[in-house]
C-alpha cells in the first residue's frame, strides 16, 4: 500500500481529491492532508510517506523551494505538483526542483487521475529500486556499527548519526520504539543443540514476520544469527508489549527456544536511536538477574553497580580456606559471595570476572603443589564467561569447587614429568631472588624457547606468570604479619622495585598492597 500525503492550503480541494477515486482500487492510500509547508515538512519527519501531492499558488516561488528542499532531505518522495496555472516559467521551476509531474487542477478527472496513479506507482518502483540499491549499502554501514558496539567497541551515536542521515530509514515513522531481542543461553545451544546458524535466523525471522500485525509498519536488523533489533513505528506501549510477548511465545512454540526482549521508551526523535539502542543493550543485561524468556522494558531499568574490591574479602578468605582444604568452609563462602552480588546488583561481567580470578589463584597455588588440571581449569573458566544468569553461575560456581575438591583428593592428578618437578621446586627454593626465563634455562641448561613451551603445555601457566603468582602468595603470607613493612616484603620476594611489586599484586588480588593492610587491620 502506498502512503500518499497532500500539501493544500484549501480544505474543499483535499477532500475533492480524496473523494475522486477509490484510492484502494489503485493500492494507495491518503495517510494525511495538511494545509501548510511547516506542517507538511512535520509530517514526513514523521511517517515514511512514498508520494506527496503539492499544491502551488500564485507565482508557485515557496512551493518550488519546498519541493527541492523535499528531494534532497527524502528523495524517495515522488512528487507530484498541482497548480492553476500552466505558464512555462512556473512548469520549468517546478520539474527542476524534483517533480515528477505537473497537474493542472481544472483538468483533474477520475479517468486522469486513475491513469496517472497506474504510471506513478511504476515510475516510484523504478525509482525506488535504485534506491533501493543504495539503502543497503547504507544499512550494512549502520549494522557494522550496532554489531561494533554491542560488542563493546567504541562508536559514537555522531557517526552512527550521520549515515542514519543519508538513508531512507532516516525517516522512520515518528514516534517509534525498538526492541532488541536474542535468544536465551545461546552458546550452550549452539555446543549442544543447534548445528544449523543460517537456519536459527530464518526461522526467528519467520517467527517475528508472523507476529506482526500487518497494520504496523517495522523494520528488523539482524545483527547476528540469534539476535537483532525491531524498529516499531508505534507509539502505543502496550501494543509493542504484545507483540514482543507474541513473538516469545511464537519463538518457544515453533522453535522449542527462549528469546528474550528489551523494550525501549516512546522516541518522537530518530536521532535518538542510537542513544535508545545503547540503552536497550544494558537494559538486557538485568536478564543476568532476572532470568530466562523475559520481557523487560524501560521503566524497569536497575542500574547496576560496579564491584569494589576494597569492600570485599571474599576472595582472600576463599584462597585460604582452600590451602587449608576446608571445601565446607570455601562452598559457605561461595554462597555468600553470591548473595552478596546479587543484592547489590553488581555488573554482570564484573561478578563472571570476580570467580574467574578466584579460580585463577586458586589454580596458581595447585599447580606450585603439583596439580595438573591446568586444561580443566580453562574449561570451567570458559564456562563462567558463558554463563547468562546468575542461577547458572551459580551452579556452575559451585561445581566447579566440588570438581577441585575431587581433583585435589584424586592423588593421580598430583604427578608432573620429572624436570617440571625440578623446575617447579628450583622456583620454590628461589623466590626470594630475582628469576627470569634466561637464569632458570641456563641453570637447567635448556633452550629458552624449549623451556618456556614445555612448562606452558605441561603446567598451562607462562612461566613468567608462574613465578610471580608464587611472588605474590609468599608476599600475602607475609604482609599478613602485623609488622611487615611494604617494603620488606617486596624485598623478601626478590623484587627491588616497590612500584612494580604493587602493581604486580594488585594484578593478582585486585587491590594493592597498603589497602590489604588496612583491610588485615580492620578485622
Amino acid at each position: 500500500m502506498f502512503d500518499i500525503l497532500i500539501v493544500d492550503q484549501e480544505k474543499d480541494f483535499c477532500d475533492g481529491l480524496k473523494e475522486m477515486i477509490r484510492w484502494s482500487d489503485v493500492n494507495c492510500q491518503i495517510s494525511s492532508s495538511v494545509f501548510t509547508r511547516e506542517e507538511a515538512l512535520r509530517e514526513v519527519q514523521r511517517k515514511m510517506y512514498d508520494m506527496m501531492f503539492c499544491c502551488l499558488y500564485h507565482t508557485g516561488a515557496d512551493e518550488v523551494a519546498f519541493i527541492r528542499m523535499i528531494k534532497r532531505e527524502y528523495p524517495h518522495i515522488l512528487i507530484l505538483a498541482i497548480s492553476d496555472h500552466s505558464d512555462f516559467d512556473l512548469v520549468r521551476s517546478v520539474m527542476k526542483a524534483g517533480a515528477y509531474d505537473f497537474l493542472l487542477r481544472g483538468s483533474l478527472t477520475p479517468p486522469l487521475l486513475l491513469e496517472a496513479m497506474e504510471e506513478y506507482k511504476k515510475a516510484y518502483l523504478s525509482s525506488y529500486e535504485n534506491l533501493r540499491i543504495q539503502e543497503e549499502a547504507i544499512m550494512d554501514k549502520l549494522r557494522q556499527y550496532l554489531i561494533l558496539r554491542k560488542n563493546h567497541h567504541d562508536v559514537t551515536s555522531e557517526q552512527f548519526n550521520a549515515v542514519l542521515s543519508r538513508s531512507r530509514y532516516g525517516s522512520l515513522n515518528i514516534p517509534y520504539q525498538l526492541a532488541y531481542f536474542r535468544i536465551d543461553n545461546i552458546n550452550l545451544m549452539y555446543r549442544n543443540q543447534i548445528k544449523d546458524h543460517a537456519l536459527l535466523k530464518q526461522r526467528l525471522f519467520e517467527c517475528i514476520k508472523q507476529m506482526i500485525p500487518p497494520s504496523i509498519r517495522y523494520r528488523s536488523v539482524f545483527l547476528s544469527n540469534h539476535s537483532g533489533l525491531l524498529i516499531l513505528d508505534s507509539e502505543n506501549r502496550h501494543q509493542a508489549v504484545s507483540i514482543c510477548s507474541d513473538i516469545m511465545k511464537q519463538v518457544e512454540a515453533a522453535m522449542h527456544l527462549n528469546v528474550s526482549i528489551s523494550l525501549s521508551s516512546v522516541s518522537e526523535s530518530r536521532m535518538e536511536l542510537f542513544t535508545l539502542y545503547e540503552k536497550l543493550l544494558e537494559l538486557h543485561e538485568m536478564r543476568f538477574y532476572v532470568g530466562d524468556r523475559v520481557l523487560i522494558e524501560s521503566a524497569d531499568m536497575h542500574p547496576f553497580q560496579d564491584l569494589d574490591m576494597n569492600a570485599i574479602d571474599y576472595h582472600l578468605d576463599i584462597m585460604n580456606k582452600m590451602s587449608e582444604r576446608d571445601f565446607i568452609a570455601v562452598l559457605r563462602l561461595l554462597r555468600q559471595t553470591l548473595e552478596y552480588m546479587r543484592k547489590h546488583y553488581i555488573r554482570p561481567d564484573a561478578v563472571k570476572e570476580y570467580f574467574i580470578f578466584i579460580l585463577n589463584n586458586v589454580e596458581g597455588n595447585e599447580i606450585m603443589k603439583g596439580s595438573r588440571n591446568a586444561s580443566s581449569y580453562d574449561e570451567r573458566k570458559r564456562d563462567i564467561r558463558e554463563c547468562e544468569g546468575i542461577a547458572s553461575l551459580s551452579e556452575m560456581v559451585w561445581d566447579s569447587f566440588v570438581q577441585i575438591e575431587l581433583w585435589l583428593k584424586d592423588k593421580g592428578s598430583i604427578k608432573y614429568r620429572q624436570d617440571i618437578s625440578d623446575i617447579i621446586d628450583y622456583i620454590n627454593t628461589n623466590y626470594k631472588n630475582k628469576l627470569t626465563l634466561k637464569m632458570i634455562a641456563d641453570h637447567f641448561e635448556m633452550n629458552e624457547s624449549y623451556l618456556s613451551r614445555m612448562f606452558k603445555n605441561e603446567t598451562g601457566k607462562n612461566l613468567i606468570y608462574f613465578i610471580n603468582e608464587l611472588k605474590m602468595k609468599k608476599a600475602l603470607e607475609l604482609l599478613s604479619e602485623p609488622h611487615m613493612m611494604i617494603k620488606e616484603a617486596s624485598s623478601l620476594v626478590g623484587m627491588d622495585d616497590q612500584f612494580y611489586f604493587n602493581k604486580v599484586f594488585k594484578k593478582f588480588y585486585g587491590i594493592s598492597p597498603s589497602e590489604f593492610r588496612k583491610k588485615l587491620h580492620a578485622r
